[in-house]
């Protein structure tokens, strides 16, 4: 069903499937400020690093955020 989902909104369906919705969820809950922890939880990860590497948050994005925040 995903697949057809995918194609009926013409998306590269080749390793579209459930995984790409649970991580596409915690990418969008980061985005909308839910924290590290609380998705960690949700997708029972044992560990907020492999939630941050599941999700796609590498060294680049947190420069960025520090970049931007000045004390």
């Amino acid at each position: 069903m995903i697949k057809d989902w995918g194609k009926e909104v013409g998306l590269k369906t080749d390793n579209l499937g459930t995984h790409t919705l649970r991580k596409t969820w915690g990418y969008q809950a980061r985005r909308k400020g839910i924290t590290i922890e609380q998705i960690s939880e949700k997708l029972g990860h044992r560990s907020t690093i492999v939630t941050k590497r599941y999700i796609g948050i590498n060294q680049d994005e947190i420069n960025k955020i520090e970049d931007q925040i000045y004390l």
